[in-house]
């Protein structure tokens, strides 16, 4: 017995597709796939894997990848690079006063590692998607061998992370970027690794994939300034410490520890080269000096 319900799409390219808003006479939506049921209890079913979807628009409202109509609409495992619609959505699920889709899409890598909920409309089930982690397995010594690892297999929910149950399994291109030059790759299942030979006076190795870059490896000569502030007994202030380089690269990473008299008071992020903490002072009258 077959399932004339059902359809699976898995191991495609859905590249720089074009179509009409769901408010034209010719088209529901969806720049590449509109999926569009006739029941409902939404049994038409589509699952989506291993699959790309690129630069894929739409003029109008409707999901520039994906358009969802009383059916069921699974996605994970795939790869969404810039598709939008008139309001910036990639994947549409359309409510009307009958039903409203069942729409996942989980566990795709989006370009990014912030939050992509905003490429999603409404009723549109998304809580975990894929970040880009980088790491080595021994330290940077100069003229040792380091194994360099690239991957967007692991996922985040905003405040939890791990791996994912399934890899990506979309090709993309990754850049290894060094101060002394760049190593130009592929993720295969989600993965890419190199082995690095650590040169004299490295000063930075970033990896970047899509529109993520995050970095593994730094060395500058920072300094850190901290502004005289005034605060009664048992006050809450905010010290706010810059970070900055000579050479201009932005410090972002690594933590800022304060003390005073030699007692760590606070240890804060530093991001974009500034980073800020807030504490009780429960000092009495008197000058002090806070160490960063």
């Amino acid at each position: 017995i077959v399932n004339v319900n059902v359809a699976t799409i898995k191991g495609c390219n859905f590249v720089s597709n074009t179509a009409k808003g769901e408010e034209s006479d010719s088209n529901y939506g969806g720049g590449a796939i509109s999926f569009v049921g006739a029941y409902s209890d939404k049994k038409e079913t589509l699952t989506i894997t291993d699959s790309l979807f690129e630069g894929n628009s739409l003029d109008g409202v409707g999901g520039g990848a994906i358009y969802a109509r009383a059916s069921t609409v699974n996605v994970a495992s795939s790869a969404f690079i810039v598709n939008v619609d008139d309001s910036g959505y990639a994947i549409y699920s359309r409510v009307t006063s009958m039903v409203t889709p069942a729409v996942t899409a989980n566990d795709n890598w989006w370009g990014l590692s912030e939050s992509p909920k905003d490429y999603v409309s409404s009723k549109v089930t998304l809580n975990r998607w894929a970040v880009l982690t980088v790491s080595n397995d021994t330290a940077f010594v100069e003229g040792e061998n380091v194994t360099i690892t690239a991957d967007i297999n692991s996922y985040t929910t905003g405040t939890t992370s791990g791996k994912l149950t399934n890899p990506i399994n979309v090709a993309r291109e990754v850049t290894i970027e060094t101060s002394t030059g760049d190593i130009n790759g592929v993720l295969e299942n989600g993965e890419f690794s190199t082995v690095y030979n650590v040169p004299e006076g490295l000063k930075y190795v970033d990896a970047v994939v899509d529109s993520q870059r995050e970095n593994l490896y730094l060395v500058s000569t920072g300094t850190i300034q901290i502004n005289n502030i005034t605060v009664k007994k048992a006050e809450r202030p905010t010290y706010v410490i810059n970070v900055t380089c000579p050479d201009g690269t932005i410090v972002n990473q690594g933590t800022v520890e304060l003390f005073i008299n030699d007692e760590s008071i606070a240890v804060v992020d530093v991001e974009e080269g500034t980073t800020s903490a807030r504490f009780v002072i429960s000092l009495d009258s008197g000058k002090y000096d806070i160490v960063a």
